[in-house]
């Protein structure tokens, strides 16, 4: 006889002002963190999709600190596709898709094994969960303070690329400065400069995607990483693209606890 699954609950302290970005965070990594605690998974994530800015990736399988930088590109890339695809499907795995949407916001979990398929019971469990914990980020999405870049710059001396960046949220703005070797390197870093500079950058380059282009960034910070992008077109500007990237992969990261 299968066993009966308990949703669990999220509960903030009453008259607590909530952090709608960690609040979103917590109830998407719950669900994921449940999910593993009944079922077992090599693939077990979740691909939000605001209207407004690029794709942000949660991952608890595979385990995104042992994959490399090309590897950790590639199956954001398959996310991705999927969320765009009538037929959605991720290479090497028996996966099965929770599509979900809220007033500024979509939302794609895919859920999976290597070998085994999921039984119906399985099925039942994991849409079940993914609905409820999708529906509070959904939420939480539309009352967010959203990171923008202002102003991008950079100068060149040499070898090392000078950036500068102005971060802007709501009424308050912040600036970062950084050195890279390159130029979009420099920006994503400055980027992380201005809002989280506990967040360090482990990889940023250009994805081609049909006639447009994907700025794709891999920061690290709070002793795990975070994947953001933007798309830009072969005449627009790649390094506020950049900037953008960087500053979604940043805001995914979870708050240091006190």
């Amino acid at each position: 006889m299968a066993q009966p699954f308990i949703l669990p609950a999220l509960l903030f302290p009453v008259g607590a002002a909530i952090d709608a970005q960690a609040s979103s965070q917590q109830a998407i990594y719950a669900g994921l963190d449940a999910l593993l605690s009944v079922v077992p998974l090599d693939l077990c994530a979740y691909l939000h999709l605001p209207a407004s800015s690029g794709p942000q990736l949660y991952l608890r399988r595979p385990d995104l600190s042992g994959l490399d930088s090309s590897a950790a590109f590639n199956l954001f890339g398959a996310l991705r596709d999927a969320a765009a695809s009538d037929r959605p499907e991720i290479p090497g795995y028996n996966t099965v898709f929770v599509s979900t949407s809220g007033p500024g916001s979509r939302g794609l979990h895919a859920i999976g094994r290597r070998d085994e398929k999921l039984d119906e019971h399985e099925r039942a469990i994991i849409d079940a969960l993914c609905r409820a914990t999708a529906a509070v980020a959904h939420t939480m999405e539309s009352t967010q303070k959203r990171y923008e870049p202002g102003r991008v710059a950079v100068e060149i001396t040499g070898d090392i690329v000078n950036a500068h960046v102005e971060v802007l949220a709501g009424d308050e703005r912040w600036t970062g400065r950084a050195e890279r070797a390159t130029a979009h390197e420099a920006v994503c870093a400055a980027a992380l400069d201005a809002v989280h500079p506990e967040v360090s950058l482990t990889a940023a380059r250009p994805v081609d995607i049909g006639d447009a282009k994907a700025a794709v960034v891999l920061v690290e910070g709070a002793s795990t990483q975070r994947l953001g992008s933007a798309l830009y077109q072969e005449n627009g500007d790649p390094l506020f693209a950049f900037a953008v990237a960087a500053l979604e992969a940043a805001e995914s990261v979870p708050a240091p606890r006190d």
